[in-house]
């Protein structure tokens, strides 16, 4: 509950950008540049908000469309806006520069949020208006249940003194403290808000956050000029939790908001031996592109950069019946399969352009029971190192069709020795060794496609996003979703494929489409530095 609270009070301080005067302290703060310089060299968490608009921004961004989901997450009342739950918190708009100058708030001023060394948190802001953001304060905390006003003497080791004001709960004890310096606002809640707010007040710039290298190192890191950054410590995990390690020395971030787009890079410490590991997927050799034989219906685009073999560990988690069965039909993944290729792989997704919806989408898929490429189509690319070697593996994955529960038809077509596979579902991949590349392809009329483009004959891929897709192709390890792509082939989908009331479930698709349709892309991209994973992402809309 004190987390909750502490948040609910870092979003009042985002709309605290302006106050001015000394509000009840007695004491000469020393002068700042800016917020972050109140805060301690040991920060065990920090955000600075450079451009508190960009709430504004991100508001015009998700626009109206989106505004019905998120008040179905939000779990809001008929008729309410996704940000009416924060505004009813604040006391006003922070979308709007009006809002903030109504309750005294300037909104060009940075703010910055966190905790010291000692985890105890802390917002900074910046003031103009002492009176009038005394009396919003105020209300904020009489409505958290801390009504009473006092002050309490904070003195230094060096004798200097400042009253620092204070807001007292039913029981007498300290809810949040706040002190006014110069043209900044320092605040806390809790128990140790006033030494919290005391020490702040009277740091020098010097002796601050700012004046470390990690501060200027982490801002550098995760990208100049965004409109939130900071860092935040390793999560607290009872025992060790699955998957913690990647998080063990916690993480940076940066976002830059515009109202058509974002842009994020999570920046997560590793140790030497994990980034060994880490850096075995962040790299695919210069004369590897394959890029050019998506098929132009591909809205779904990944690629999986690296050694094939040295990403064997994640693959068996990912699949591990195949594992299972490609090693009973005497074949080891890890030593037989993967070492035969090399990095890059790529693969397509689309939907299948006639679906056939009548029994509804299956609640629990399961690959046994459901064929996956009467819904979509697929598309798989790999370069191998040696096509003797791929094709005699080729060669012993077929003859272990039965081991393998499946059903392989071999053919040649041009030279092309062709493997096309059937399971108990219906029909699954089909696959090819064409050169030095392996391809395959799932879905009515999609290998045939596929081997028109490997041989020129196909369509460029042309992606709605620019910008995503340039995200996308600069880094081995990634995923693009082209939405607009996926719009299209979703309002393509008639009315018959749902069968029997086929016309109410389209208009209900068509709903849920027309919430997509101002989105263009979304890219997701992996990589890794001297010190770390990099993890960028980046979305737009029309």
């Amino acid at each position: 509950m004190k987390n909750r609270n502490f948040a609910v009070l870092a979003l009042i301080l985002v709309g605290l950008a302006s106050l001015g005067g000394c509000g009840g302290c007695r004491g000469k703060a020393p002068a700042r540049s800016t917020a972050a310089a109140f805060f301690p060299p040991g920060a065990r968490a920090f955000v600075a908000v450079e451009n508190p608009g960009f709430v504004r921004a991100l508001a015009a961004q998700v626009g109206t469309h989106l505004d019905s989901v998120a008040a179905t997450f939000l779990a809001l009342h008929p008729g309410e806006e996704p940000l009416d739950p924060v505004i009813r918190e604040l006391g006003f708009d922070p979308r709007t520069p009006e809002g903030f100058t109504s309750v005294g708030l300037d909104p060009t001023r940075p703010i910055a949020l966190g905790t010291d060394e000692g985890g105890r948190r802390l917002g900074v802001v910046g003031v103009r208006d002492a009176k009038a953001a005394e009396r919003w304060i105020a209300e904020i905390a009489r409505r958290r249940g801390a009504p009473t006003r006092t002050e309490r003497i904070f003195e230094t080791e060096d004798g200097r003194r400042a009253s620092i004001p204070a807001f007292l709960d039913s029981s007498g004890s300290i809810r949040i403290a706040y002190a006014i310096a110069g043209k900044w606002m320092v605040a806390s809640e809790g128990a140790d808000a006033v030494d919290v707010v005391g020490r702040a007040f009277f740091r020098d710039e010097e002796s601050s956050l700012v004046s470390t290298q990690a501060y200027a190192y982490t801002r550098g890191k995760v990208g100049e000029g965004r409109s939130v950054w900071g860092w935040m410590p390793a999560p607290r995990t009872r025992g060790r939790a699955k998957g913690s390690e990647w998080l063990a020395r916690g993480f940076s971030f940066g976002v830059t908001v515009t109202e058509t787009s974002s842009d994020l890079r999570v920046h997560i410490p590793q140790g030497t031996l994990a980034l060994s590991v880490l850096q075995s997927a962040a790299s695919v050799p210069e004369k590897v592109d394959l890029l050019p034989y998506l098929s132009d219906r591909d809205f779904v685009v990944a690629r999986v950069g690296g050694d094939p073999a040295a990403l064997e560990p994640v693959l068996r988690a990912l699949f591990p019946s195949t594992f299972r069965q490609l090693r009973r039909a005497g074949l080891d993944p890890a030593k037989e399969i993967l070492p035969l290729f090399q990095p890059g792989i790529l693969v397509g997704i689309s939907l299948a352009p006639e679906p056939d919806l009548s029994a509804g989408l299956p609640v629990q898929p399961s690959l046994a029971e459901t064929n996956p490429f009467h819904f979509v189509h697929t598309g798989i690319l790999a370069t191998v190192k040696d096509p003797a070697a791929v094709a005699a593996m080729l060669e012993r994955l077929a003859a272990a069709d039965e081991r393998l529960r499946m059903k392989v038809d071999v053919r040649e077509v041009d030279g092309v020795k062709i493997y096309s596979a059937t399971y108990a579902a219906g029909e699954g991949l089909t696959w090819a060794l064409v050169g030095d590349r392996l391809v395959a392809s799932g879905g009515e009329g999609a290998f045939e496609a596929l081997l028109e483009r490997i041989r020129g004959e196909g369509r460029a891929y042309a992606p709605a996003d620019a910008e995503a897709w340039k995200l996308f192709a600069s880094r081995p390890l990634g995923l693009y979703v082209d939405v607009p792509r996926l719009v299209a082939q979703l309002r393509e989908i008639p009315e018959s494929a749902f069968g029997i009331g086929g016309f109410r479930l389209k208009a209900v698709l068509d709903s849920w489409v027309e919430l997509l349709a101002p989105l263009r892309g979304v890219a997701l991209a992996y990589g890794v530095d001297n010190d770390g994973v990099l993890i960028d992402a980046r979305w737009s809309r029309e």
